[in-house]
């Protein structure tokens, strides 16, 4: 997330976190696990051409993110953290 909202497009294996935040925003630099050729592949494109960068939504802005996790520490009973 951290290099989208800088601008720049990124290109991982769409697995964990990735796959659920960053490239639900850009979905074409997401690569299934272990697929280094495709991977490859995508990466060249991105350098030819790279895509035109989302604008980050607020609800994954640092704000939004931090209380997400202050929320689960709370389920959890790690209430020394509030």
């Amino acid at each position: 997330m951290e290099a989208l909202a800088s601008g720049v497009p990124i290109v991982g294996y769409s697995h964990g976190g990735a796959r659920e935040a960053a490239f639900h925003l850009l979905p074409e630099g997401a690569v299934e696990p272990l697929a280094d050729g495709r991977f490859r592949e995508v990466i060249l494109a991105f350098l030819r051409k790279p895509p035109a960068v989302p604008d980050i939504p607020a609800s994954f802005g640092l704000e939004a993110m931090t209380a997400s996790i202050l929320g689960v520490y709370k389920e959890l009973g790690l209430t020394a953290l509030n």
